[in-house]
Order: structure tokens, then sequence, then C-alpha cells
């Protein structure tokens, strides 16, 4: 019995010392990514921007995640026709409808120090959509900026082109 009685401890303590092991190793990874993590959640303001790809193309940014409480955001400019500026964008949310936000309302358009809301913006429903705003801005453009403000997750976000 006594016999038994070892083995049982020696296993019971390799258990709880694979345990620690673990555990310790867990935290040590959650420890290096929360500052990660934290900064993004309490994060209320994102920037993108960058040259374009080549005449005419337009690359696409993204913000903000498909996580509770969240939505992603993507915008594409698709150029100038007859003085007005078209972008794609395509919303998603994990938890959220979409229907209760109109981004013809929280979009705004800046360039050569003007801003103006859109011309049309289509709106969304359920929990992903598509769809097209426009800005009459009366010639082509070098350089522009769009603003979204009031979207779960981050709550200004601005793309620059």
């Amino acid at each position: 019995m006594k016999n038994g009685s070892s083995v049982y401890f020696v296993v019971a303590f390799l258990i709880l010392l694979v345990s620690g092991v673990v555990i310790h190793q867990f935290r040590s990874t959650r420890d290096k990514k929360a500052p990660e993590s934290e900064a993004v959640s309490e994060q209320t303001e994102t920037t993108v921007s960058a040259a374009f790809l080549g005449e005419d193309e337009y690359p696409t940014f993204a913000t903000g995640a498909m996580e509770p409480g969240n939505i992603r955001l993507e915008l594409k400019p698709e150029g100038f026709e007859n003085g007005v500026l078209s972008i794609r964008f395509f919303a998603s949310a994990h938890d959220l409808v979409l229907d209760s936000y109109d981004l013809g309302s929280m979009a705004t358009l800046e360039y050569k120090g003007r801003k103006i809301r859109p011309e049309r913006a289509d709106r969304v429903k359920g929990h992903h959509g598509s769809g097209l705003m426009t800005f009459r801005v009366g010639e082509e453009l070098d350089e522009f900026s769009v603003t979204v403000e009031g979207l779960p997750g981050e709550e200004l976000r601005v793309f620059t082109w």
C-alpha cells in the first residue's frame, strides 16, 4: 500500500508541475499581447493612408475588426466621373446590426481645405453590407481624405489617399 501511495503522489506531483508550466506559458503569452490588445480596444482614432498604386488606381483601406462591439469598414475610391468622386464601401459587424448607422451623415470628405458630406450614401442592413458613397467635388483630386465618425469600436476613422 505504501508503494501505491507514493506512485499516486508522484503522478499527482507531475500533473501539478505540468499544469503550472502550462499556466505560466499561457500567462506569459497573454501578458505580452495584452498591451497591444488593450491599445486597440481603447483606441478612439484610426488613420490609414498610402500612395496611389498606379494611375487611377486607389488602394482599399480597412479599419475596425470583426469582434463584438466593433464594425469593420473598408473604403475604396472608384474614381472621378463628371466631377463626382465615387467610393465603394463594405461594412461588417459580428454582433451589431448596421441598419442604424448612416454613412451619409457620418462621413466627411476633406480636400483642399474644404469639407463636404456625401451627395449619396447607400444604406446597409443586417450584419454585412456594401454600397457606394458619392461626393460632388467638381474636379479630379490628387489628395483627399474621408473621415467617418460615430461607428462603434473606433469612434474616429480617417482614410487618406
